[in-house]
């Protein structure tokens, strides 16, 4: 290790590098003008453009759509002979949750907390002998069932679910039923 004093001015000492506009000790590299250049325009331009195009896409185009539109979406709301497109009539009415037999009194009730609930839900089962075959009931379907993974002696059939006086009735008899006891 040999010290040595270091004097930051010998490299001044040495002419200015050609290449090097930078550090060009007489100045001639850089030049201040009050003008903007050319690419502090072009990158303002650009963000402009960007914050046009994302108020155009996500407050103009929405605004002109339901302008647009809303006319014939005043004219579709709660015509039931045509679709939310317009385009084709309903095909396929779904079956309500609450059964037509139910009567009215039954679709309210007052609760424990005093607060009053409404029946979203109900099949009363009023018809005796109705069966749970595929199609019978639009929301309960029996199936014909083995449970043959731990080797069960019953055998679910479609059969022994019906009901009767507004009970679903599930039995399970000892009848010989698919080659199984139960």
């Amino acid at each position: 290790l040999v010290l040595y004093a270091y004097d930051p001015a010998i490299n001044d000492q040495d002419p200015p590098d050609e290449e090097d506009m930078l550090h060009d000790p007489d100045g001639k590299g850089k030049q201040n003008s009050m003008f903007l250049p050319w690419r502090g325009f072009l990158n303002v331009g650009v963000l402009l453009m960007l914050i046009l195009c994302l108020l155009c896409l996500f407050i103009f185009y929405p605004v002109l759509t339901f302008i647009r539109n809303n006319a014939r979406n005043l004219a579709i709301n709660g015509n039931i002979r045509i679709n939310t497109t317009g385009q084709a009539p309903q095909l396929f009415r779904m079956p309500e949750l609450i059964d037509t037999l139910t009567p009215d009194s039954a679709k309210t009730c007052t609760g424990f907390d005093g607060n009053t609930y409404d029946l979203f839900s109900s099949d009363e089962f009023e018809t005796d002998n109705g069966t749970f075959y595929p199609g019978d009931d639009p929301y309960c379907e029996a199936v014909d069932l083995w449970y043959g993974a731990t080797a069960n002696e019953e055998w679910y059939d479609l059969g022994q679910i019906t009901t009767k006086g507004g009970y679903l009735n599930i039995v399970l008899e000892n009848v010989e039923n698919h080659g199984l006891q139960y």
